[in-house]
Formats: C-alpha cells, structure tokens, sequence
C-alpha cells in the first residue's frame, strides 16, 4: 500500500504524519491544505470535514493509537490517541 507523508499544523507545532492510499485518503490528498477545527474528546480529536468518497471494504473498526481516521459515519476527521484496545466497538472508519 502506498504511503503519502504530510505535516499537520496545529498552532505553532508541525506533527509529521503518514496517509495511506485508501479511497478517503487519496481524496484528502487532493483538498490540501486543508483546515478542520478538532475538539478534543475521551479518545480522540476530531472535527466535522467535507464529505469523502470511500469504498464499503475500506471500512474497519477499530484504531491503533496514533492513527489518522475518517469516520464515514458523520464526516469525521479524527486524530486517535488513546483506547485502541476497546476500539473495535468503533466502526465505519
């Protein structure tokens, strides 16, 4: 799978990250820069972003701490950095 690296801007700190080639992200891709307003939540930060394009078999459940996500489910943008071992019971991401 092919890997895309990007920063995140957050205030005056740059986070090195890494996209992979799903349908989401290769869309993402293509809308940078791009801006979403994150509120901070028990296990993630996340805001509402723009409606992304994604193939049924894309979708899992579940994050590994650290992952960036799309939830199709309410057009999340989700930066995960907590609970991996109970996110399973999370899915359509």
């Amino acid at each position: 799978m092919k890997e895309t690296e990007i920063t995140l801007s957050i205030r005056d700190v740059e986070i090195p990250a890494v996209l992979n080639s799903s349908t989401p992200a290769k869309e993402f891709i293509n809308m940078l820069p791009y801006t979403v307003r994150l509120q901070k939540y028990d296990h993630d930060y996340c805001g509402v972003m723009s409606a992304l394009p994604y193939k049924r078999e894309e979708l899992r459940n579940g994050w590994t701490n650290g992952d960036l996500a799309f939830a199709s489910d309410g057009n999340y943008f989700a930066i995960l950095y907590k609970d991996e071992e109970i996110s399973e019971q999370y899915g359509n991401m």
